[in-house]
């Protein structure tokens, strides 16, 4: 961690390393299941309506985009 203050760094490590300990409830694990089946949807659509164009897939990142979405949430 390279910043100048403590208080930032500890920001930094409360919103974001310490909240893997949390323990989701079942809304917040339906949510997340929706957004993966979203995602997983979204590649399966690409893939049948753009078959001839280069793209980028998402094997072994489907949980990357709920992920970043969860993350963006918790900054606002």
């Amino acid at each position: 961690m390279h910043l100048p203050s403590r208080e930032q760094c500890n920001w930094i490590r409360n919103k974001v390393e310490l909240r893997q300990f949390d323990t989701p409830s079942d809304i917040d694990r339906q949510v997340m299941l929706s957004r993966i089946l979203e995602t997983d949807e979204f590649h399966n659509f690409t893939s049948t309506k753009f078959n001839t164009l280069k793209r980028f897939g998402l094997e072994g990142c489907e949980a990357m985009i709920p992920g970043m979405k969860a993350a963006m949430e918790a900054i606002r």
